[in-house]
């Protein structure tokens, strides 16, 4: 018996499809059929923003510096075993007499009690805040009270208190029941659960005072359609209300006479209160028609390339800006379910950095973080993160390691479908050459057969030769190292 030779490889003409460069980055909008080389239809913990894969976002135990008289002078914030961390701040505590700065880390765990660390030293004890206690996770900012620099907490369950180092906690009574807060212009201004379109603001120069009257503290309501106040901002000069489907600016000076309110912005998605972060000279948020960016008197909506694939529901959706990048950790949809096999239920399945100025994207996939705070300090300036495994809760740092916690994360980079310009014709798949520092695995499509190679890390140019025939073809790369580096990668494709 004779078989038809369907590969007749001395009439076919052969292209070299190179991908000399990732930092297109990823387009899950736009059809595959259509895309140029060099996008992803889909990437996650991988790291192209110089235009080679390498180790993307990572997770690990803070590590941080506490003097600028050596890089060897840091220490890690580890959390003992029995407790488990739930929220995270930065104290900048000023000692006026010493005239020196003594900055705590402080932090609220399970057991409804908060502890810090002295962060300007090489202590790594954490010290109990006596007499402070939050059976819900609080609300926390701070402000110079009568030349003091006094912690405020807020819980619905506990309602109003102050900390100081010397001190300690006292509790405010007749404070709103606080929703948001944050001091503008000596006040302290804050929306409510108990009126949900209305802002409260306290005495000038006293944000414990929250006394009624023309010459103490009093409110505004913002009565429309616009839905709840639900975070206040003090950005650029002007107090601004952030609610379900507009901002508000408050001119808000000393004197209460001279509050003026300005409706700037109506959106058509639903603002996320807890992902609005100052961003240098914008302001960044999530809203549930995708990410946007307010300069101050109206939002343009961003154009990530991953649009499409923000969850239906990002309630537990948190954000903040470091180092000129915004991090948002969020919900996205990816179309399987790694998540419930590796992380379980989760809230949040990924970390989002977005460069501000250049644009450019990196998605950690594989990570609830339910908690994100900016620790912005004259040694440093950092990440750190509350992230949920299981049933417990650890503090962690964001960085560049590609792993969590030491176990390296998984890595993709999935090309779109292609059929090079040849619609009609089936194409040959007869080499790829990539160099790859470290162990991974390119991946061929052939009209839906898939084929998996594996690569050993090295100097020399890397081989295979697949030999896969189809209309419609894709290479991708996996890593599930660290050290990654994959560069140089090209296609030897015959059109048949």
């Amino acid at each position: 018996m004779f078989y038809t030779n369907l590969l007749n490889l001395k009439n076919i003409t052969y292209k070299n499809i190179n991908y000399d460069s990732f930092v297109k980055g990823v387009n899950t909008i736009q059809d595959e059929s259509v895309m140029s080389n060099g996008y992803a239809k889909l990437s996650y913990n991988f790291d192209y923003s110089d235009g080679a894969l390498k180790d993307g976002l990572g997770i690990s135990v803070p590590k941080v510096k506490y003097s600028n008289i050596s890089p060897e002078y840091t220490k890690l914030l580890d959390i003992p075993n029995e407790l488990s961390v739930r929220g995270v701040w930065l104290f900048q505590n000023w000692h006026e007499t010493a005239n020196v700065l003594t900055p705590f880390i402080v932090i609220y765990c399970h057991n409804s009690k908060f502890y810090y660390n002295d962060f300007h030293t090489s202590k790594t004890e954490w010290v109990e805040m006596e007499g402070l206690y939050s059976y819900k996770k609080p609300l926390v900012t701070s402000y110079n009270l009568n030349g003091v620099d006094t912690l405020l907490v807020f819980s619905e369950s506990d309602g109003l208190y102050t900390w100081t180092e010397l001190g300690g906690a006292k509790k405010i009574e007749d404070a709103p029941c606080i929703n948001s807060m944050c001091i503008h212009n000596e006040r302290l201004f804050v929306t409510s659960k108990e009126n949900e379109r209305r802002v409260w603001f306290s005495d000038d120069l006293n944000p414990t005072n929250f006394n009624v009257n023309i010459n103490e503290g009093g409110f505004v309501d913002l009565v429309d359609d616009f839905g709840r106040s639900n975070k206040v901002i003090s950005f650029e000069g002007y107090l601004y209300v952030f609610r379900d489907y507009n901002i508000a600016r408050i001119t808000a000076y000393a004197e209460q006479e001279e509050f003026f309110v300005n409706q700037l912005y109506v959106g058509s998605g639903r603002i996320l209160k807890d992902t609005v972060a100052i961003c240098g000279n914008k302001i960044m948020y999530l809203a549930t028609d995708g990410l946007y960016a307010f300069n101050g008197s109206s939002s343009s909506k961003i154009n990530l390339g991953i649009n499409n694939v923000f969850d239906d529901n990002n309630e537990n959706a948190v954000g903040g800006f470091c180092n000129g990048c915004y991090y948002l950790a969020c919900r996205l949809n990816y179309d399987d379910d790694a998540e419930n096999e590796s992380i379980g239920d989760t809230d949040n399945n990924s970390l989002i950095r977005f460069d501000v100025n250049t644009g450019k994207l990196t998605i950690l996939r594989g990570c609830d973080i339910r908690d994100v705070s900016i620790i912005n300090d004259t040694k440093s300036s950092f990440v750190l993160v509350v992230l949920r495994q299981g049933v417990e809760y650890k503090l962690g740092m964001v960085d560049g390691s590609g792993a969590i916690f030491d176990v390296p994360t998984n890595k993709v980079w999935f090309t779109p479908n292609s059929d090079f310009n040849y619609p009609d014709r089936y194409k040959l798949v007869k080499e790829v050459y990539l160099e790859t520092d470290s162990d991974c695995i390119v991946r061929v499509v052939a009209d839906g057969k898939k084929k998996d190679y594996k690569v050993k890390g090295s100097k020399e140019i890397a081989v295979i030769k697949p030999r896969m025939k189809g209309i419609k073809i894709s290479v991708s790369f996996i890593s599930n190292t660290v050290n990654t580096r994959i560069t140089n990668v090209q296609v030897r494709v015959g059109i048949l």
